[in-house]
């Protein structure tokens, strides 16, 4: 996505794209093929990326598979019926939202922020873009934030704070933010609501049960679903939910291979396991190598490392790029296929023990507190 302005240049509208004026000025986006356009009052609306599901706890909407018309017309409805606001809230999946009229601009991200957005504006004018590298290379000096460096360098996975980028005057959004440009200038706003640690009991299992179904079924496509596999409780689950609800034949799981100098498998206990557990489903399983005294692995990195800098991320997961793309050559060409990954969730849920990984510290209790 590209939203440009008042941009004091000549900024072409490419096929997926708007042309417009607010307040007079001239405002250019390009979006994405398969982005959703909505009209609502005075107001249109544009979402871009993946829609996964709608749910309010009285209905659920699986949209991922759907047409962009079906789309269109039960979103419109929803807004229709209880406002934009409360749809963006109840709208599962990984997505930015502009908002426009004569008079306003406004952009959102999803709940959880999953999908990155950057912006630099001024006084007249506002730049937003999808990708950090556009920004940049619009800047005719380039300035790196010292104290942004600086905090991303003590965490083990080089995370940037939410709301920055390693560049001055460029910004990311946040999750629960959102940046509006109108008669009142620039503004930014967010809405962080916090929730309270509770006491759960195992009453709550049917609903965290029904949470992580509606998010399987609403990323499952309409191919292959391949669960990658490590053996452990995490990847383990994905892959049980996948056969339970989808059945054996349309659920693949996939390892990579490592190997040493010396030839010997780096991780053997996860192959061996993840082998057992395939045979256990009855699903197919592959297995993708992973040479680290291969020249390809440089090849692989020179075409990751661009991808990941326009997305602001600085560390480089090479072992499940390069998973990635031996399960497209294992598909084919005509083959499709969604993968799912359970990778670090133990840590995530941090079930009474900590893998102590986030930061360098020597606190111990602060390293579990960050992960």
């Amino acid at each position: 996505m590209i939203v440009n302005y008042n941009i004091n240049r000549n900024v072409g509208v490419k096929a997926n794209g708007i042309a417009t004026r607010v307040l007079g000025k001239k405002l250019f986006i390009e979006f994405e093929q398969g982005a959703i356009i909505l009209k609502a009052g005075d107001e249109r609306i544009l979402f871009e990326g993946p829609l996964y599901y709608y749910f309010d706890q009285k209905e659920t909407e699986y949209l991922l598979n759907k047409s962009e018309k079906y789309i269109s017309e039960f979103l419109t409805k929803v807004i229709k019926r209880k406002g934009l606001d409360y749809c963006i809230r109840h709208l599962e999946g990984e997505y930015n939202t502009v908002i426009f009229n004569n008079t306003s601009i406004k952009i959102i991200g999803d709940r959880l922020k999953r999908r990155e957005i950057f912006y630099s504006y001024n006084s007249t004018s506002l730049c937003v873009a999808s990708d950090l590298e556009y920004l940049a290379k619009r800047k005719s000096k380039l300035d790196y934030d010292q104290n942004i460096l600086a905090l991303m360098l003590s965490s083990k996975y080089h995370y940037i704070p939410a709301g920055h980028t390693i560049y001055k005057d460029i910004y990311a959004l946040a999750p629960d933010e959102s940046i509006k440009y109108s008669k009142n200038g620039f503004e930014k706003n967010r809405i962080l609501a916090l929730k309270n640690i509770e006491e759960y009991d195992e009453s709550k299992l049917l609903e965290y049960s029904g949470i992580f179904n509606r998010a399987v079924l609403g990323r499952v496509g309409r191919g292959l679903n391949i669960a990658n596999s490590t053996g452990g409780w995490d990847t383990t689950y994905i892959i049980t939910i996948l056969v339970e609800l989808l059945g054996k034949d349309k659920v693949v799981s996939s390892i990579y291979n490592c190997k040493f100098k010396d030839g010997k498998d780096w991780n053997i206990y996860e192959k061996i396991r993840a082998k057992k557990i395939a045979k256990h489903f009855n699903i197919r399983h592959m297995e993708v190598p992973l040479d680290f005294t291969s020249d390809v692995l440089t090849d692989n990195l020179r075409e990751l490392l661009p991808c990941l800098r326009s997305k602001n991320i600085y560390i480089a997961p090479l072992p499940h790029f390069i998973l990635y793309k031996g399960t497209r050559k294992w598909l084919g060409v005509k083959q499709k296929g969604t993968i799912f990954s359970g990778e670090a969730a133990d840590s995530l849920h941090n079930f009474g023990f900590s893998q102590y990984l986030s930061f360098f510290h020597k606190s111990y209790a602060f390293k579990e507190y960050g992960d």
